[in-house]
């Protein structure tokens, strides 16, 4: 409605006037402590060193991501976010593998290409 600084300033403190908040579609446990990682669409690399690289291949993998307006769809997990994940929560390669294979299992893995 007002586009003068200071009346963008106001909207922007008041988060409710710019976002509506949604029903989550999924929970993973929280951790006490968390790393600092650098990303772009997917993890790169953390502080402790632990670096991911993405290879995109043609697999076709067995469902769709899970979205509010998609009823089928049951898989919560894509590449994007769990390396994301495996970052923010290992120092080892073993540990991601196992976290990001962990979270997989339980809340479905679908593909960026489903």
């Amino acid at each position: 409605k007002c586009l003068r600084p200071r009346c963008l300033l106001n909207a922007l403190r008041d988060s409710k006037c710019l976002q509506q908040e949604t029903v989550p579609i999924g929970y993973i446990p929280q951790v006490s402590m968390t790393l600092a990682y650098w990303d772009t669409d997917y993890g790169i690399q953390n502080e402790k060193g632990l670096s991911i690289g993405e290879s995109t291949c043609t697999a076709r993998t067995v469902g769709w991501p899970a979205l509010p307006g998609k009823p089928y769809a049951y898989n919560k997990a894509g590449i994007e976010d769990l390396s994301k994940i495996a970052l923010e929560r290992c120092s080892t390669a073993r540990c991601a593998i196992k976290t990001m294979g962990a979270i997989a299992i339980e809340q479905g893995f679908y593909s960026a290409d489903s």
